[in-house]
């Protein structure tokens, strides 16, 4: 009676590379393929926030005002990133507030915008909601938002570090002022125009940036 031949311990360590080569190869495609479909996701959820700044709109007669729970159904779904986190809108949208009452500062309508293509409105974030201009970047990725009021921080000169975040494929992702959504580069953050008195980086000089931000991709447009 012949004995069936089983596998050697050498075939057997050649099956076990060919699959660990392969799975070496396939991964980084998954993850990728992964990447873009929360992408994709949080897409969608920001698309929903524009419907909800339109209907806000509609109500003000073409002015920001209040974003009340009702335009955008209180989903708490709508309100997390499917990529984790939730969403921040620009606090320089509307009339002025008691923490930022210089109306010189605020975008009062779209109607007011010389490019509302470039003006935030709605952003992947960690927390805080107006950015000041000479907001230095963060020193290194995730370190903790920080504004007036907690220890180190002061006058909220940290709170664009809640949205420099790397949340999308080295980037963040945001809804614009023309209901425009798409990928914002996190060097970009410092040029886009938050408020009226905004200047860009790039014209005078750009900011230091830290080596973590150095490694990220450049911003679309020039």
């Amino acid at each position: 009676m012949n004995k069936s031949k089983g596998f050697t311990l050498i075939e057997l360590l050649v099956v076990i590379s060919i699959i660990a080569l392969l799975m070496a190869i396939l991964m980084p495609t998954l993850a990728r393929a992964r990447e873009q479909a929360l992408a994709a996701s949080c897409m969608a959820n920001l698309k929903q926030w524009t419907v909800a700044y339109t209907m806000m709109l509609n109500d003000n007669n073409g002015y920001f005002g209040s974003l009340k729970p009702e335009y955008y159904g209180n989903n708490e779904k709508l309100r997390q990133c499917p990529a984790g986190g939730g969403y921040g809108g620009n606090g320089y949208l509307g009339p002025a507030d008691r923490q930022h009452n210089n109306p010189n500062t605020r975008w009062s309508s779209p109607d007011i915008m010389k490019e509302p293509s470039m003006v935030p409105m709605r952003l992947g974030c960690t927390g805080g909601s107006n950015p000041l201009r000479y907001t230095q970047p963060p020193a290194y990725e995730g370190q903790p938002y920080l504004h007036e009021g907690m220890p180190g921080g002061g006058k909220g000169d940290k709170e664009m570090w809640a949205f420099t975040i790397n949340r999308h494929l080295g980037g963040n992702q945001g809804a614009f002022c023309d209901n425009s959504i798409r990928w914002i580069s996190i060097k970009e953050m410092w040029d886009l125009p938050w408020s009226r008195n905004w200047f860009e980086w790039d014209s005078a000089g750009g900011p230091p940036w830290p080596k973590w931000i150095q490694k990220l991709p450049d911003p679309r447009r020039k």
